[in-house]
C-alpha cells in the first residue's frame, strides 16, 4: 500500500466518488482509529477513489501517483461513507441495476480488502453518514423509488448489527450530517 508514515500522528484522506464526479471525503488517525469527520490534508496523506464500479484507485501525494488498491465487492454508486476504528465503511447507494443498496462494505487499509457486514434494514441512496459514540448512522436518502426517507440506522461494529433510531421530523434526500 505504499510508503508507511514516518510521523507519529498522521491522518489519511479517503475519497470516493461516482465515477470521479460527487466527491465524499473522511479522515482517521491510524495511531487513535476514533472517527474525524472532516476533510483535511495533515501528516501523512492517501486519497482512495473510487468509480460507479468496483474498482478503488488511490492517490499517494509522496510520490504523485495513483494506484489501484482492493476493489468492492459490489458495484455501487450515490453512497456515503465514514471512518470507524480505522476502516472505510461504504454504505448503501444504487446499483447498476437501478435498485438502491442496504449492503454495506468495510475496508481495512492495513490489510488492503473490502468485506461485507450486516446490511441496513432498509436500502438508501443520496444519504448520509457519520460516526457518533463508536456507531455509525445513515441518514434519510432515498428508496428506489427516489422517494425521500426520514429513517435513520444506526450500526454497531461490536455486534455487526444495525437498528432502527428516531425518525427525522422530515424526509431528506442529500442531507448533510457532521459532529458538533
Amino acid at each position: 500500500m505504499g510508503p508507511q508514515c514516518p510521523h507519529t500522528k498522521c491522518q489519511y484522506l479517503v475519497l470516493l466518488s461516482d465515477c470521479r464526479s460527487r466527491c465524499l471525503t473522511a479522515t482517521y488517525t491510524p495511531q487513535d482509529p476514533h472517527y474525524t469527520s472532516f476533510p483535511g490534508w495533515v501528516g501523512c496523506q492517501t486519497t482512495l477513489l473510487a468509480c460507479s464500479r468496483w474498482e478503488v484507485e488511490r492517490y499517494d501525494p509522496a510520490v504523485n501517483a495513483w494506484e489501484a488498491v482492493a476493489p468492492m465487492e459490489v458495484s455501487r454508486r450515490l453512497i456515503d461513507v465514514a471512518v470507524l476504528d480505522g476502516k472505510l465503511y461504504a454504505v448503501g447507494g444504487y446499483n447498476e441495476g437501478d435498485q438502491t443498496l442496504s449492503s454495506v462494505e468495510r475496508y481495512d487499509p492495513a490489510a488492503n480488502a473490502w468485506e461485507e457486514v450486516a446490511p441496513m434494514a432498509e436500502g438508501r441512496d443520496t444519504h448520509a453518514v457519520a460516526v457518533l459514540d463508536g456507531k455509525l448512522y445513515a441518514v434519510g436518502g432515498e428508496d428506489s423509488a427516489s422517494n425521500p426517507r426520514s429513517s435513520v440506522e444506526r450500526y454497531d461494529p461490536a455486534t455487526n448489527v444495525w437498528e432502527p433510531v428516531v425518525e427525522m421530523a422530515m424526509a431528506r434526500s442529500r442531507p448533510g450530517v457532521a459532529l458538533l
